[in-house]
């Protein structure tokens, strides 16, 4: 990413950091000033909570831009993979700078700790270690806060959590990097104020140490973390690709555990929200718009996953199943909203598009199963629940050599049901099963008679 061609914001933002780092360096030289001998060592605490100030600033650059660039693509309805991964890289050279200049900062700290005499007034009173722990906490939160937005944005642009329903996600972000930022410009100034004039013991020595040599050891790791984010994102805006980074594969498993649903990076996401509107790889889709967008998306190696709370009725859904029976798609996932289970891991039934030519439903072979609000029928004839029509489904098909099974879920039924009832299809030994679309009625009526034959 080149930072010339950044916008405007980020430049002022990135000069704002180097303005505030330039002021930190010359108060860590100042308080050491203040603090000459032996009682150098009660102003580490303060000049390492300096340091921390543009990693604090810089983290809530970052999320601002960020939260801007979202904005911008929900209301201009434009944009897609590539637009999201190059703002995104942008968003982050604050964070990246802000670092940076942390990593600089703690070690002049170090440094200026570290380095001088060691004569005191034996009549001052030495330095405890309540100052040390608190600039650990301090230093903790500002990591925590830096961490979570490089880690907010690589999940995003991996496509672990959806870009547009975020606005939780980013407030906790906000509330972080205020909250380090006020700890930081609060504390730095107390633990000047408050720095011991006497000397100290080798303990507290070594303590006020390790939190300038912890910062910069910190900072230093996390500026390389957030420059191969940055580096994979270039990459993202390039290719057209999701971002799979280091961020991104930590934060998998993490996603999975809280029980965040999580689509595969190879799979393009078509999701169904309760309003009853639509987003294809995550923008905002009309439903006159379903078929052309889904037609674009074909023939790249990829797996279309319909997902939709499970409450929904089908009606709301199968526009998007149809749209790409339509489009040229032949099967897609089935993923209810809320589930651990991978887009890439779900299972596929088979559209229509698939069958062509080869589907006569005149042929008494065929199994369709049929799902109403009262219940579940298999060829017209009723079957208890979910669990018998399973014991059926695997006794019939177990002595056929055509397991092809049709599933016609009603426009009424819930989602959820269609798809519980889909698994159970599929658990069977149906293969393939096939979802019947109304788009695709012609495919499954019998054909017309033949003409008479001339007299």
């Amino acid at each position: 990413m080149d930072f010339r061609h950044a916008p405007v914001g980020i430049h002022v933002g990135v000069l704002g950091l180097l303005a505030a780092s330039v002021l930190c360096l010359a108060g860590i030289l100042i308080l050491r000033l203040l603090r000459r001998g032996a009682a150098r060592f009660g102003i580490g605490t303060a000049a390492a909570l300096a340091a921390l100030v543009p990693t604090a600033l810089g983290a809530a650059v970052t999320l601002w831009t960020f939260h801007g660039a979202l904005s911008g693509m929900a209301l201009t309805g434009s944009g897609g993979i590539a637009a999201l991964a190059a703002g995104s890289a942008e968003a982050l050279i604050p964070l990246a700078a802000g670092l940076v200049c942390t990593a600089l900062l703690a070690a002049a700290a170090f440094l200026v700790t570290a380095v001088g005499r060691s004569q005191v007034d034996p009549a001052a009173p030495g330095g405890g270690w309540l100052l040390p722990m608190a600039g650990f906490m301090a230093a903790a939160l500002a990591g925590l806060a830096a961490g979570y937005v490089a880690l907010l944005i690589g999940t995003v642009n991996a496509e672990l959590i959806d870009a547009r329903p975020i606005a939780s996600l980013w407030w906790m972000g906000a509330a972080g990097c205020a909250a380090s930022l006020a700890v930081v410009l609060l504390l730095a100034p107390v633990a000047a104020w408050w720095a011991p004039r006497g000397s100290s013991s080798i303990g507290v020595r070594l303590v006020s140490l390790s939190v300038s040599a912890a910062v910069g050891t910190a900072a230093l790791a996390l500026a390389i973390a957030v420059y191969l984010e940055i580096d994979g994102l270039t990459a993202a805006a390039l290719t057209g690709v999701p971002y799979q980074g280091t961020i991104a594969v930590a934060a998998r498993e993490g996603l999975i555990s809280a029980g965040v649903a999580e689509a595969d990076p190879g799979a393009v996401r078509a999701v169904v929200r309760r309003d009853r509107t639509y987003a294809v790889d995550r923008q905002p889709v009309r439903g006159d718009s379903l078929k052309a967008r889904l037609e674009d998306l074909t023939g790249r190696g990829k797996r279309l996953c319909v997902q939709a709370p499970e409450s929904l009725a089908y009606d709301s859904v199968a526009p998007v199943i149809d749209a790409a029976s339509a489009g040229g798609w032949t099967d897609v996932g089935l993923l209810p909203d809320g589930k651990r289970e991978r887009c890439g891991e779900t299972f596929l039934v088979q559209l229509p598009s698939a069958m062509r030519g080869h589907v006569r439903m005149d042929d008494r072979q065929y199994l369709v199963v049929e799902l109403t609000e009262q219940g579940i029928e298999l060829n017209r004839f009723a079957v208890g629940d979910v669990g018998e029509l399973q014991v059926r489904l695997t006794d019939v098909l177990s002595s056929r050599s055509l397991k092809m099974v049709f599933l016609r879920p009603l426009p009424t039924v819930e989602y959820g049901r269609v798809v519980k009832v889909a698994r159970a299809i599929r658990d069977s030994g149906a293969d393939p099963l096939v979802m019947m679309t109304e788009a695709a009625v012609d495919l499954f009526i019998s054909p017309p008679p033949p003409p008479p034959p001339p007299s």
